[in-house]
């Protein structure tokens, strides 16, 4: 009986299916192969050309950096700190009331909602840069 030719599409399928067990380093739609590491598209007609990318120079960095990268968010995303629920209350209290934010910089007013909110009040180049 003559074998049978499967389509690219499976064959791909069953070519990444190796590089993908300890963590997604390919997908695929099924003609087309996207490395996650080097965040770029791998051309593909035939295996050997999957071995040869992960092969390259340029992977291997890559594939280091992520790894490196990811315990640096980890330890990042627990130091940085949060915007004040005050910060964000008062600046959408000024939007609301047509205040604009420079009006923070005048020292009467500054001073009164200091001392009336008993909280620190920000700077208005520190309210454009922590909200969005």
């Amino acid at each position: 009986m003559p074998k049978t030719k499967s389509n690219l599409g499976s064959s791909i399928t069953r070519w990444v299916e190796p590089y993908n067990r300890d963590r997604t380093v390919f997908t695929t739609s099924g003609l087309v192969i996207y490395c996650q590491v080097c965040d770029r598209q791998v051309r593909c007609n035939k295996k050997f050309q999957i071995t040869q990318h992960v092969t390259t120079e340029f992977h291997l960095k890559c594939l280091k950096k992520s790894s490196n990268n990811s315990k640096q968010m980890l330890l990042g995303d627990e130091t940085k700190p949060k915007t004040s629920s005050f910060n964000e209350d008062l600046c959408l209290s000024l939007v609301a009331a047509n205040i604009p934010w420079f009006k923070l910089q005048n020292p009467v007013f500054r001073d009164f909602l200091q001392n009336y909110t008993k909280k620190h009040i920000p700077d208005e180049s520190t309210l454009r840069k922590n909200l969005k």
